[in-house]
């Protein structure tokens, strides 16, 4: 096993100082099969990122090491197929979630986001070609009722929960700076909101055409300066 880390290590540092593209490698747990690329952090650390996973069904746990290496992001498009997950659990040890990495997952009912989870991605408002709500990191989601976020987290992306139309409530931790846009747009089925008092800004559209919504609630010590896009 040390000579495996050792010799995906130095692969990592090759491709990174080269321009290379990273390796794609793989590894089976509990039946699971996933794949993940590695990266070498600053302080020498190499760490995971995972790329797919197989099959994606059931109650979904998402390892917080692989072959040795700390998990600590999961890429984009991660679920393609995911139509059987039921829930997710995100382990402490990820800090970002990419652009449409469960989007369209329609039996995800169930998402615990782990303490280090910093960063929802979605679409960032550059418009790019393609399907740009499914940008949405959880998109599209339409049996999710229950999302837990952790501590840490500070950037909730455009698109990130847009058209989850069965999820009824939102408590956004208070270290939450930024919820981007059309974050949340049509989850027709939210009554309340809850805002931390770290929010700053929330973007355009981010809870339009949530008919069903009847309280804006604010976290003690309110928000102070919050900048609300056209239509939130």
């Amino acid at each position: 096993m040390l000579n495996k880390i050792f010799a995906t290590t130095v692969a990592a540092t090759a491709a990174v100082i080269c321009g290379h593209a990273a390796t794609t490698y793989s590894t089976e747990i509990d039946g699971t099969t996933w794949q993940y690329t590695l990266s070498v952090a600053p302080d020498i650390t190499t760490n995971a990122t995972i790329t797919a996973v197989t099959p994606a069904d059931g109650a979904l746990v998402v390892p917080s090491a692989m072959d040795g290496y700390r998990v600590v992001a999961i890429g984009s498009v991660v679920g393609k197929g995911c139509g059987g997950i039921t829930s997710l659990r995100i382990p402490d040890s990820v800090r970002t979630i990419g652009r449409g990495a469960f989007s369209n997952c329609g039996s995800l009912g169930d998402i615990a986001f782990g303490a280090g989870v910093t960063s929802i991605n979605g679409d960032d408002g550059s418009w790019s070609e393609g399907n740009i709500p499914s940008y949405g990191a959880f998109s599209f989601c339409s049996s999710l009722t229950n999302v837990t976020f952790g501590a840490s987290l500070k950037t909730i992306g455009g698109y990130a929960f847009y058209k989850c139309t069965s999820l009824a409530s939102v408590n956004i931790p208070n270290g939450v700076t930024t919820i981007g846009r059309q974050a949340f747009q049509g989850c027709a089925k939210i009554t309340t909101v809850t805002l931390g008092n770290g929010l700053t800004s929330v973007g355009y559209c981010a809870f339009v055409n949530c008919t069903g919504m009847k309280a804006v609630d604010f976290a003690d010590g309110g928000t102070g300066r919050l900048s609300i896009g056209e239509d939130a």
